[in-house]
């Protein structure tokens, strides 16, 4: 078990990480795991996933796989009963998948705003609620929503996603205000990308 500074150690901490197959999502399950938290990583492609957990491990840190959709309620309760058959509670979550479809707005069919909002919006509004039930068990918990400058700025073609985005920081202040009697600390990280035009 790693843990890079005395100062802050997740020891004994049980933290789940969607979309944390590749990318933003790896990175930031390696750094949970760096500071000794037993990282649940997930995402949809367990081969990836696998890769994942082994370059955790890599670096002297602990955690495993657990594929399935976060869109999928059925899905999404399966996981959370499982973390809680083997762990018996969650510390952390980390709602990171995030789905981006730039078309003009009369370019999108309502399938697929719907398919995008669900992904971005809905998808960590479940994931919340099913990690704050193990959480106000144990009288305390950490939960963080991977948002983007794109819920602050807008440009031409993104509306849906800067709509979705949006959301998730409206979410995130209601969340908190909600759970923080229960010692359930919610909070958002950005995730800026390169955008040019961009109308505040």
């Amino acid at each position: 078990m790693v843990v890079t500074s005395s100062e802050f150690s997740l020891a004994e901490k049980i933290a789940l990480v969607t979309g944390a197959g590749r990318g933003l999502g790896l990175e930031i399950a390696k750094s949970l795991a760096k500071a000794g938290a037993y990282v649940i990583v997930n995402g949809r492609n367990l081969e990836r996933l696998n890769q994942a957990v082994a370059v955790i491990e890599s670096i002297g840190g602990l955690g495993c796989s657990l594929p399935f959709d976060v869109t999928d309620e059925l899905a999404v309760e399966s996981a959370f009963l499982e973390i809680r058959e083997k762990y018996g509670c969650l510390d952390i979550l980390v709602n990171n998948v995030g789905m981006r479809d730039r078309r003009g707005l009369f370019q999108f069919e309502m399938d697929a705003v719907r398919r995008l909002i669900n992904a971005d919006l809905i998808a960590p509004f479940n994931l919340s609620r099913e990690a704050a039930k193990l959480m106000m068990h144990k009288g305390e918990g950490r939960i963080i929503n991977i948002t983007s400058i794109a819920g602050q700025l807008a440009d031409a073609g993104d509306a849906v996603y800067t709509t979705a985005k949006g959301g998730l920081e409206a979410l995130t202040r209601g969340l908190a205000a909600e759970l923080g009697a229960f010692g359930i600390t919610v909070n958002q990280g950005q995730a800026n990308s390169d955008r040019k035009q961009v109308v505040k």
